[in-house]
């Protein structure tokens, strides 16, 4: 019976010093407001907007910026034959194959520059013991960020918010767990076009970078015809856009 006691007398000891800790901080962040001009009204309403905001950022599609309406044009100079709907649609359909890739831990060779990378992560999911899961993928927007070129090679960096429930596990034990709500998040991944190859040899043995008639380099930006057979090259641009990068951004 008096151990007992003794132990009910250390909960409410405990659970008593808690409270008056709290009635300290409390008072502390009123006479914080009252010296900043606020009462417990603008108090309470800045409270609810922190709520809300922590809210929205859990429930709500995450936000992107971009300068796309600027950048497409100069873009556009560039390579004639330029589509952002279809940068686009290859920005959504790498993301896939990289969720896909994480998911069954087996690179495809949909993504030549992003293989080596894909294989140190996947090498570290199998030893860690690590799987995850993406389902019900759904992207909501997107922007262009970024268009620069250097030493012959084309860069467009784009911006998308996306959804998905996610699930990753370590071993037995659930790490991150949305299966209640959808993960909301953004990704920013990068494209490359390499226009001469002359100046980059780093990239002509995994990106097709050569006249498909006749096998000479392109030196040029947005080739319209080959220099050395003059066969029409209007439909390569797009397809030698290979996505080079990506990151998620929390």
């Amino acid at each position: 019976m008096k151990l007992l006691v003794i132990f009910f007398g250390t909960i409410i000891g405990i659970i008593g010093f808690f409270f008056i800790l709290f009635l300290i901080i409390w008072s502390k962040i009123k006479l914080s407001a009252r010296k900043l001009g606020l009462n417990d009204v603008n108090l309470k309403s800045i409270i609810d907007e922190i709520k809300k905001g922590s809210h929205d950022a859990k429930y709500n599609q995450k936000h992107i910026s971009g300068m796309t309406k600027l950048l497409v044009p100069s873009i556009e100079r560039d390579f004639p034959s330029f589509n952002e709907s279809e940068l686009y649609n290859k920005a959504e359909t790498g993301l896939r194959t990289i969720f896909n890739t994480l998911e069954e831990k087996e690179v495809t060779k949909d993504l030549p520059l992003l293989k080596s990378q894909l294989k140190e992560i996947i090498a570290d999911y199998k030893s860690s013991k690590i799987n995850v899961k993406y389902d019900d993928i759904k992207f909501h927007a997107f922007a262009i960020k970024k268009y620069n070129k250097k030493d012959g090679v084309a860069t467009i960096t784009v911006q998308t918010s996306l959804e998905y429930y996610y699930r990753l596990e370590k071993g037995n034990k659930v790490i991150e767990n949305y299966s209640d709500y959808k993960k909301q998040t953004r990704y920013t991944v990068e494209f490359i076009y390499v226009y001469d190859i002359t100046q980059v040899k780093e990239y002509t043995r995994v990106i097709g970078i050569h006249c498909p008639n006749c096998g000479a380099p392109l030196t040029k930006l947005g080739n319209k015809t080959c220099d050395y057979c003059h066969t029409g090259l209007e439909d390569l641009n797009l397809k030698n856009w290979c996505m080079s990068s990506y990151r998620e951004d929390y």
